[in-house]
Order: C-alpha cells, then structure tokens, then sequence
C-alpha cells in the first residue's frame, strides 16, 4: 500500500534509521544527477558547469573520496583553468590521497594565480605534514606576497 515514493524517503528522513545518509552524501547524489541532466540537454561546455563540479569534489573530499574529488576538481580546472580555489582544493585533495609532488605543483600554480590561503585553512590537513618541505615553504611566501596590497605595480609584472 506504500506508493514508492514514501517508502524510498522514509529511510533519509527517519532520524534513528541506520540507512540514514549524512546530507552532504544525498548533495553529492543530487549534485551528480543535475550534472548528468545537464550535460544531456547542453553538451559538457554550459556556464556554472566548472562551479558544480567544485561542488562535486568538495562533497566527495569531504567523504574521503579522494579519487573522486580528484577527477571532479581536475573537471572543473579543464574548463576554468584560472580558477585558484578550485585549485587549492585540488592540491589538498592530492596532499591528502599521498600525491605530494602533483599536490605541489598545483599549488604551485594557484600560488602563481594569486591565491592567498590564510594559515587556519592549511591547518588539519595534510598540508601540515608538508610544512618544511622547501617547495611548500616557498608557495607559502609567494602567497603572503599575494595577500600584500597590491599598489607596487613594478613588484606584479615579474611572473
């Protein structure tokens, strides 16, 4: 007597039920059709495509699949190479899954892009394990060299 439709909610919604999915699962689920619906009616090239698959990587990062968020985040960079954060996130994905040298040549270039990253957002990560590497220890002042005010005009010109 159940229509189908209740009986696929109840499980989400119930709150003591074991199949009850984090919500930032059921966003990755939902993320993942509207991108699929997409790509059907416009091709792989619509506009805020390049955002969705940000989207899409942050949720899967944050479910620990790196793989994923990897291939998500490499997506969103292939349409939208200028992109830092998009980027960033990239490198702490890489970081994370073992990947230090991909991870550092991406953050490399974001740093290059003018990201600037606050010291509170690369604690927690497995950017920490990374402090003293001399690679990361020079991105790290070409980004606090990012977040000066940028008046000097002469110092922008050498990239």
């Amino acid at each position: 007597h159940h229509s189908p439709l209740t009986t696929h909610h109840s499980p989400l919604t119930t709150h003591h039920s074991p199949l009850a999915a984090p919500r930032h699962v059921l966003q990755l689920v939902q993320l993942h059709r509207s991108l699929e619906l997409a790509d059907e009616q416009h091709g792989r090239n619509w506009g805020g495509r390049a955002a969705v698959l940000h989207a899409v990587g942050h949720a899967y990062a944050v479910n620990s699949e790196l793989d994923k968020a990897i291939t998500a985040f490499r997506d969103a960079l292939a349409l939208e190479p200028l992109a830092a954060s998009t980027r960033f996130l990239l490198s702490r994905a890489l970081a994370e899954n073992g990947e230090t040298s991909a991870a550092l040549t991406e953050l490399e270039k974001a740093a290059k892009q003018g990201l600037w990253v606050s010291d509170r957002l690369m604690q927690g990560s497995a950017f920490e394990e990374l402090k003293h590497h001399p690679r990361f220890r020079a991105i790290r002042s070409k980004m606090r060299a990012n977040e000066a005010p940028r008046d000097n005009k002469s110092d922008n010109s050498k990239k």
